[in-house]
């Protein structure tokens, strides 16, 4: 078995990603601290949209289309192999 790491900002290579985690940068009081999070399925349907620019419901459909897409590549050209672990910030 093998673990591939991406981190990318393109949604359409986002959508492949078996696991997605989000990494978030924040600073207060003078310190920078960063938080990550695996996200869920609906969370990870709503950082694709974020991604193509837009919170709304049209960007929505388009992020849970691309998801499905890239769902249905995978299962019909990809055999038992490595995992995509993909990382946002």
């Amino acid at each position: 078995g093998h673990q591939v790491l991406c981190v990318t900002h393109l949604p359409q290579v986002a959508a492949f990603a078996d696991n997605h985690i989000r990494v978030a940068k924040s600073v207060a009081g003078g310190r920078t601290t960063i938080s990550v999070a695996s996200l869920r399925p609906d969370d990870r349907v709503t950082e694709i949209s974020q991604m193509l620019g837009g919170t709304g419901p049209s960007a929505r459909r388009n992020a849970a289309e691309i998801v499905e897409r890239a769902a249905v590549w995978k299962e019909g050209a990809v055999g038992p192999g490595p995992r995509l672990v993909m990382v946002a910030s």
